[in-house]
């Protein structure tokens, strides 16, 4: 018991003599950090008692701060006494070795920057940091290293040493669990890629989480769109190699029963919206397999169809029933109720340059009207399409105190709409070309474009002016004016070089939005000169000046969509076309001229087939002479495997320049189709079927002229390659039918470029 009491007793004072009351503290050694800040940190009071142990707990606080290199506190009397040394600051940070990623791009991603404290924790969070964006992109196997260089006034420069290494690229993807759909199948359908000699450009080999996690969502919606709507992943398992130069990837599936789409329901609680009527926008039927995509279609379209009647905020859900013991889905769509909106106000903001009515021309609905989101939808794509604008978004707003109305704001961000073009490029006819141009296409601000283009090429030299006004006399009809110069070298093609000075008139309207009437009033002086290998009686026909005046006009329908992912396009595009010269000009004549072109995509939009037929005729009027520069001719890209004029009636002693038709029909059969090199490459080919035939001439002498009523076909392939530096075109034709004088060319090379 004494010996019990007696430990007590030392301990009480032993305690005591380890704690003292602290009534001053000192702070020495801080430069740039304010004594107070310190002070504050360790919150002690006049009066506190101090033990060794709380000592400690205070000096794991400030070397928490990440601020000092080193700590000491003891006490003296009753003060505490703190010396501390400050952690340098930062002079400059350097990258050494790294290549794949500049500098500017690792800067971004660390916590360092000159003038802030160094502290191995900044130092080694940088590196956790850098290698982690280097592992996104590829590099698995990089290496870095901190060279701390001591500065004077107690600074430090921080050079990184990196070593990068080869990227670490995915190897093989394999799946377990897949019966309906092959690896290949499946594999095509990820984002993610197997590393392949092809693939040399691609992004997509190498391992990537943020992208495995992006091709789970593209496998799961690729399963569900094919009636898979079990369809589970397990579990995806990736591994690296032992020298972490490549990933194995393996996905665990469940496939699960596939299901056909059973009875389809609409459950409508909107009276003024006829049910029978929104059966029509369903894009699922009823024995097909249940496609997920095609029923977010439907959902769309009966929305878009409600909301054109005023019902701003419908909501549509869709209630599945899951047969499973049939393998069918039953799917009611519930239109859940709501109330029709009424536009009360309409404002735009965020255009600086462009006047408020360039923007509110486009709309065609106004306030007061009933809300119509096709036609919000329409004027969205009609501001985009005037190329004015980086966006514009027409966003709804409530209005405080009146649930039926809506508030329409159009937000608008704004565009450099001045252009300087400067192109270049080459083909098998028109050799080397340069072109430059400049034009703006909001001139000051209202909506007008003004535009001047100048081109060079071995057979042509031009120059045009333009000014466009889109809305003239504020009405939905464009309005414009050219002036045109143009000097053509084609001795070598058409026996004869012609310059050309013209002025013309145009204005065109829409009927519909895909239907459009386009009228041009023009005069033009065309000097033909240099005429070679012609009669003397050809030849007095031909040379010397003349004037024509001409109306065209041009009656066109067009749907045409393009798919810019797999560069093809689908849809139709017809127009019909009536010319007629005279007014007291020196030709006089009549030209109908009809074209079609057909698209349609198939196998997910990465084929096309593509159809085009064209036709004109010439009619003289009085029977007139028509110049050999205004008739037709075939060759080059409208006739492929044959030059540039390389068909028709020709003279039998200057059988090289033809002598043109009166009248023409040519057209196209055309497969374009991916080549399975990645998409980001942009290069497909194409197969093609190209058939065409000219007319006689009005002066046509078969005493001195070949020239037989026959078509000429050919077929060949090619390849499109769209480069950043502009597309370029290779085909080879062979001439199926063709006559004996006929200027043949089965090579066919273009290729341009535009900064």
């Amino acid at each position: 018991m004494r010996k019990l009491l007696f430990v007590l007793i030392a301990l009480l004072f032993s305690s005591q003599a380890f704690a003292v009351v602290i009534n001053n503290v000192e702070v020495d050694g801080v430069k740039r950090i304010d004594k107070e800040v310190i002070i504050s940190e360790l919150d002690i009071k006049k009066g506190t008692d101090v033990s060794d142990s709380k000592i400690n707990e205070m000096i794991k606080k400030l070397y928490g701060l990440d601020l000092f290199e080193n700590i000491q506190m003891n006490i003296v009397g009753n003060t505490l006494r703190v010396k501390v040394t400050e952690n340098p600051t930062i002079n400059l940070i350097e990258f050494n070795g790294n290549k794949d990623l500049d500098n500017d791009t690792l800067l971004s991603e660390i916590n360092l920057k000159p003038r802030s404290v160094y502290s191995e924790y900044v130092v080694n969070d940088a590196i956790n940091r850098m290698i982690e964006l280097y592992k996104r992109s590829g590099f698995y196997r990089v290496e870095i290293k901190p060279d701390i260089q001591k500065k004077d006034q107690n600074r430090v420069n921080i050079v990184f040493n990196i070593k990068e290494n080869k990227k670490t690229y995915i190897e093989e993807i394999d799946f377990e669990g897949n019966t309906y759909f092959s690896d290949n199948a499946l594999k095509y359908v990820l984002m993610s890629k197997e590393d392949r000699w092809w693939r040399f450009f691609s992004s997509v080999t190498t391992y990537d989480p943020d992208r495995i996690l992006y091709d789970q969502e593209l496998l799961t919606q690729f399963y569900l769109n094919n009636g898979f709507v079990d369809f589970r992943i397990k579990e995806v398992v990736s591994n690296l190699t032992y020298d972490k130069s490549g990933y194995f990837m393996k996905i665990y599936i469940t496939e699960g029963k596939r299901y056909r789409i059973g009875k389809l329901d609409i459950d409508n609680s909107i009276k003024e919206i006829k049910t029978k009527d929104l059966y029509r926008y369903l894009e699922v039927k009823e024995g097909e397999y249940y496609d997920a995509s095609q029923v977010d279609l439907s959902i769309r379209k009966m929305q878009d169809k409600i909301a054109d009647s005023g019902y701003a905020f419908i909501r549509i859900v869709p209630v599945p029933t899951q047969h499973k013991e049939k393998n069918t889905i039953d799917i009611t769509f519930k239109v859940m109720p709501t109330k029709k909106m009424y536009i009360n106000r309409s404002d735009i903001v965020g255009n600086v340059r462009t006047m408020d009515y360039v923007i509110e021309r486009e709309f065609k609905t106004k306030e007061g009207d009933a809300f119509n989101l096709s036609e919000l939808k329409r004027t969205e794509q009609k501001l985009m399409g005037t190329g004015y604008f980086k966006s514009a978004k027409v966003v709804t707003k409530g209005v405080d105190g009146d649930p039926d109305k809506l508030n329409l704001l159009t937000e608008i961000e704004e565009q450099s709409t001045g252009e300087v073009n400067f192109g270049f490029g080459w083909s098998s006819y028109n050799g080397g070309f340069v072109e430059a141009g400049i034009k703006e296409k909001n001139f000051m601000g209202r909506g007008q474009t003004l535009g001047l283009t100048g081109q060079y090429s071995n057979k042509q030299s031009r120059a045009v002016i333009s000014f466009t006004e889109p809305y003239f006399m504020d009405y939905d009809l464009s309005a414009g004016a050219d002036i045109d110069y143009s000097y053509f070298r084609y001795k070598d093609d058409y026996g004869y070089d012609m310059t050309r000075f013209g002025v013309g008139f145009r204005f065109a309207w829409n009927y519909f939005d895909n239907v459009r009437h386009f009228v041009r009033v023009s005069q033009r002086i065309d000097d033909i000169t240099n005429i070679v290998g012609t009669p003397p009686q050809y030849a007095q026909k031909e040379e010397g000046a003349s004037t024509i005046r001409l109306i065209d006009q041009t009656i066109s329908i067009a749907s045409i969509k393009t798919d810019y992912v797999n560069l093809t396009k689908r849809g139709y595009y017809m127009s019909f076309g009536l010319n007629y010269a005279g007014l007291n000009g020196d030709e006089h004549f009549i030209q109908p001229e009809f074209k079609a072109f057909f698209y349609r995509n198939f196998w997910e939009n990465e084929w096309q087939l593509g159809l085009s037929f064209n036709a004109g005729y010439i009619q003289p009027i009085k029977d007139e002479y028509i110049k050999k520069s205004y008739r037709y001719n075939l060759g080059g890209e409208t006739l492929r495997g044959f030059h540039v004029a390389g068909i028709g009636a020709r003279d039998k002693i200057y059988r090289n320049y033809s002598l043109g038709a009166y009248s023409e029909m040519y057209g196209t059969v055309q497969l374009n189709f991916p080549l399975g090199l990645p998409k980001e490459y942009k290069i497909s080919g194409f197969v093609f079927y190209d058939y065409g035939k000219l007319g006689k001439p009005a002066d046509l002498d078969y005493n001195t002229m070949y020239y037989d009523d026959t078509w000429r076909t050919s077929v060949g392939f090619g390849i499109k390659w769209y480069t950043p530096m502009g597309e370029i075109n290779v085909s080879w034709a062979k001439p199926l039918q063709y006559e004996p004088y006929d200027r043949l060319e089965r090579f066919l090379l273009s290729f341009g470029a535009q900064f």
